[in-house]
């Protein structure tokens, strides 16, 4: 365990109580509390030397994010020793985050109040915000079987529905929200540069197949 003679910028427990992160100096650790050992360490290290950052376990203790002051969100991979990888860099702290209940996806808001998602399996953001909100948004979470994203936003006297943003995510949502914003499908050319793996078809039911 950390003897005491650093300070402790940021520590969180794991929901199984099981794991702690702390943040020591420019260290990030992870502890196992059942042995009293620690499992690995790697630099969080940035030219801020005041830099909080605030680590949160996934619901299922897989993974942990962690959040730097100049923007970066860190996630790391309980099984993976390799250390944290940054996920992406945002021109400020997020202003929210959640994980799904499963822990597969983290949703997090920035300072514009735009929502991306990620993918904790593969890094990869798979979504974006369909109702980028002019309010600071404060918290979100997953319900319906982590097929909708609440967003409670910064609310200037009691806050009411008005103050929530619902939006549906998933595969379907996402393509349904791609469609409307391009008007049309692929072209040809297009499908070849991005998917050129998989045979030309529509995805959006509305509009006639791309030339």
């Amino acid at each position: 365990m950390p003897d005491g003679s650093a300070y402790a910028r940021a520590l969180e427990f794991s929901p199984d109580g099981r794991l702690l992160m702390t943040v020591v100096g420019s260290r990030a650790q992870l502890w196992d509390l059942e042995i009293g050992k620690l499992q690995y360490q790697f630099d969080v290290t940035t030219q801020d030397e005041d830099e909080e950052l605030r680590p949160m376990f996934s619901p299922d203790g897989e993974s942990v994010v962690m959040v730097a002051r100049d923007g970066r969100i860190l996630l790391l991979r309980v099984a993976n020793s390799d250390g944290a990888k940054v996920l992406t860099w945002l021109p400020a702290p997020p202003q929210a985050r959640a994980f799904s209940d499963d822990g597969k996806t983290l949703a997090v808001a920035d300072s514009e109040q735009a929502t991306t998602l990620w993918d904790i399996a593969s890094s990869r953001q798979v979504g974006y915000s369909t109702e980028p909100s002019a309010r600071e948004i404060r918290q979100m979470g997953f319900i319906d079987g982590n097929t909708t994203l609440v967003s409670l936003h910064k609310c200037t006297r009691k806050c009411s529905r008005e103050d929530m943003t619902v939006q549906r995510v998933g595969a379907s949502a996402f393509q349904a929200q791609a469609c409307r914003l391009a008007g049309r499908n692929f072209t040809r050319a297009e499908w070849q540069q991005w998917i050129p793996d998989e045979p030309y078809h529509r995805t959006c039911a509305r509009w006639a197949a791309g030339t």
